[in-house]
C-alpha cells in the first residue's frame, strides 16, 4: 500500500520542473514502443491502402479543430494563469474558458455529423468515390475522438500549471496502449472501420479517466474572471487563432496536392510521420514545461535568453543523431519496423523516401518549437502569426514545385524546408544572439557525427547490421563526445553521464 501511494503521489502530485521534465521524458520514451506496436498493427493489417488514407484524411479533418484548441490552451491560456494574482483567479479564468471551448466543441461535432460529405469533398477534393465516401463515414466515426481532444489540452495546461507535469502523459500512454487490442479484436468485424470506432472510444475514455485523476479541475469554479484577465486572453486568443489558421490551411494545402497523388501516398506519408517524429514526440512534455518556466522567467530578460540558448544546445545535439540516422538509413529502419503482412515491398519504397526527405530537419524544427513557446512566453504572438503566415506561403510554393517531381518524397522535402526557415526567422526576430552562440556550440558535434553517418550508406541493403552500426555510432556521440567536449554548451545536470547515474546507481544496488 506504501509503495502505491508513493508511486500515484509522484506521477499524479507535484513535481519541481527538472523531475517533472525528465519523468515526462522518459514515460515518453517507454511508450514509443507501444506506439510502434500500434503503428505495427495497422500496417500489417491495412498496409498502405485506401482504406488508411481515407482514415488519415477524416482524422486530419477534425485535427484542424483540435490544434486551434491545443495552441490556444498553451499559448494563451498557460501564461495567463501564471500570471494570476491568486489560485481562485487562475481556476475562475481556467472554468469560464473551458466552458466555451466545450460549447464550440459541440457545434463543431454537429456539424461534422451533418455535412461530412461536403468537408471530405473541400479537404480532398481529388479523392475519387470510394476514397469520399470511406472518409465520410469514418468523419462521423471520430467524432467522439475529436471532442475528447478537445477536452484533453485543457486538463494536461491546468495539470501543467499546478506542477503535475507528468500526470497526463503518463495517463495518454496508459490510454494509447489500450488501443492496440481494441483495434485488434475490433477488425475481425469491422475492418478499417475498426480503426476511427476504437480510436473514439479510448480517447473518450482516457479523457474521462484525466479528468477524474485531475480532481480539481474548476470546470465550474466558484466566482468570476476578473475582466482584465480575460480581455487581455480574448486578445491572445484571437491571435492564437489566426496562428492555428496559418497551421490549419498548411495542412489543407498538403491534403490538396497529396491527394492528387495514387492510392496509398497519403497513408504512406502517415507512416513516415509516425516514424521520423518518434525522437521528437518523446521530447514533446517537455515544451510544455519549458514554456511554464518561460512564463515565470520573462521578467528577467537576461535569464530568460540564456534558459532559451540552453535548451536549443540541449535539443539539438540530442536530437541530431536519430535525425541523421533516420535520412541515411530510412530504408532498412522502414523495412525492419513496418515491412510486415499488408505493408509490402511497394509500401516500403513508398514509406523510406518520405522519412529520409523530412528526418534531416527534426533539430531545426525543435528549434522552432522552442522559439514558438519563447514568443508565447514573452507575448510575442502577432510575431509568432508573421512567421506562419510565411511559412504558408513557402511550403504552399515549394509543394507546388516538389510534388509534381518527386511525389510524396517532394511534400516531405517542402516540409523540412519551411521548418528549417521558419526556426532561423524565429531565432533572428527574437533570440539573434542565443542563435549565433548556440549555431558556434553545435557544429562541431554536428560535423563530427554526421561525417560518419554518411560512411554507414554502404550497409543500407543490410537491414539489421545497418541498424546496430548506427546504434553504435550514436552510442559513441552520446558517450564519447562528453569526453571530447560536444556537450559543453548542456549543463552538467543535463549530460549524458549525469542522467545515466540514476541508472547505473540501480544496477549496483545503491
Amino acid at each position: 500500500m506504501a509503495m502505491g501511494r508513493k508511486i500515484r503521489d509522484f506521477f499524479c502530485g507535484a513535481q519541481e520542473a527538472r523531475a517533472g521534465a525528465l519523468v515526462s521524458v522518459t514515460v515518453g520514451a517507454l511508450s514509443k514502443p507501444v506506439g510502434y506496436l500500434r503503428t505495427l498493427m495497422l500496417a500489417w493489417l491495412f498496409g498502405a491502402s485506401a482504406g488508411m488514407d481515407a482514415f488519415y484524411v477524416s482524422m486530419g479533418i477534425l485535427s484542424l479543430l483540435c490544434q486551434i484548441v491545443q495552441n490556444v490552451t498553451e499559448s494563451a491560456l498557460l501564461p495567463r494563469l501564471v500570471r494570476q494574482e491568486t489560485g481562485a483567479d487562475a481556476a475562475a479564468l481556467m472554468a469560464r474558458v473551458f466552458r466555451l471551448a466545450l460549447i464550440g466543441a459541440l457545434l463543431s461535432a454537429a456539424l461534422a455529423a451533418v455535412f461530412p460529405a461536403a468537408l471530405v469533398a473541400f479537404f480532398a477534393r481529388h479523392f475519387e468515390p470510394l476514397r469520399q465516401v470511406m472518409a465520410a463515414r469514418m468523419l462521423v466515426m471520430l467524432i467522439p475522438w475529436g471532442v475528447a481532444w478537445i477536452v484533453l489540452p485543457f486538463l494536461g495546461v491546468w495539470n501543467n500549471f499546478n506542477g503535475r507535469y507528468s500526470l497526463s502523459v503518463s495517463l495518454a500512454v496508459l490510454g494509447h496502449a489500450l488501443l492496440i487490442p481494441a483495434i485488434w479484436a475490433a477488425s475481425f468485424f469491422w475492418g478499417v472501420y475498426a480503426v476511427p470506432a476504437m480510436y473514439s472510444l479510448v480517447v473518450a475514455l482516457l479523457a474521462w479517466g484525466t479528468f477524474r485523476v485531475t480532481g480539481d479541475f474548476p470546470w465550474r469554479a466558484a466566482g468570476a474572471a476578473r475582466e482584465e484577465a480575460l480581455r487581455e486572453l480574448r486578445t491572445d486568443c484571437l491571435l492564437c487563432v489566426g496562428i492555428v489558421g496559418a497551421s490549419g490551411l498548411y495542412l489543407l494545402v498538403d491534403r490538396y496536392f497529396a491527394s492528387g497523388l495514387p492510392a496509398g501516398n497519403i497513408s504512406a506519408l502517415s507512416y513516415a510521420g509516425l516514424i521520423y517524429m518518434l525522437p521528437q514526440s518523446v521530447l514533446a512534455p517537455a515544451l510544455m514545461i519549458y514554456l511554464h518556466r518561460a512564463s515565470a522567467l520573462m521578467d528577467s530578460p537576461e535569464a530568460s535568453q540564456a534558459q532559451l540558448e540552453t535548451v536549443m544546445c540541449t535539443g539539438w545535439l540530442y536530437l541530431l543523431p536519430p535525425a541523421a540516422l533516420m535520412s541515411a538509413l530510412s530504408r532498412p529502419l522502414v523495412r525492419i519496423f513496418l515491412g510486415y503482412g499488408a505493408f509490402d515491398a511497394a509500401a516500403v519504397d513508398l514509406t523510406a523516401p518520405c522519412v529520409a526527405a523530412a528526418a534531416w530537419s527534426l533539430p531545426l524544427m525543435l528549434w522552432g518549437q522552442f522559439l514558438s513557446r519563447y514568443a508565447q512566453a514573452a507575448g510575442r504572438l502577432k510575431t509568432i502569426l508573421s512567421v506562419s503566415y510565411g511559412a504558408l506561403g513557402v511550403n504552399a510554393f515549394l509543394d507546388w514545385m516538389l510534388a509534381p517531381r518527386w511525389g510524396a518524397p517532394g511534400l516531405c522535402v517542402a516540409t523540412g524546408l519551411t521548418w528549417g526557415g521558419s526556426a532561423l526567422v524565429y531565432a533572428a526576430l527574437l533570440a539573434p544572439g542565443a542563435l549565433k552562440r548556440a549555431a558556434r556550440a553545435v557544429w562541431k558535434p554536428s560535423l563530427a557525427f554526421a561525417l560518419p553517418c554518411a560512411a554507414l550508406g554502404p550497409l543500407r541493403e543490410n537491414g539489421v547490421a545497418a541498424v546496430l552500426a548506427g546504434g553504435l555510432l550514436a552510442a559513441a556521440y552520446y558517450l564519447g563526445g562528453e569526453r571530447l567536449g560536444f556537450f559543453d554548451s548542456v549543463p552538467p545536470v543535463w549530460r549524458p553521464r549525469a542522467l545515466l547515474k540514476p541508472a547505473r546507481r540501480r544496477k549496483r544496488g545503491k
